[in-house]
């Protein structure tokens, strides 16, 4: 059993769903979503 944790911080750059399956498929164990109220304001703005 592999006991090396992989922990990732995500950000903007990983939006992509696909670099989110490529990073599970590397080895990513466990993720965590930066949420910045600039980071929001942005995403608003695509989204709309």
């Amino acid at each position: 059993m592999r006991k090396t944790k992989i922990i990732c911080t995500l950000g903007p750059s990983t939006d992509n769903d696909e670099i989110i399956r490529e990073m599970i498929c590397l080895g990513m164990d466990v993720a965590i979503k930066i949420r910045s109220p600039a980071y929001e304001k942005k995403r608003l703005y695509q989204l709309g």
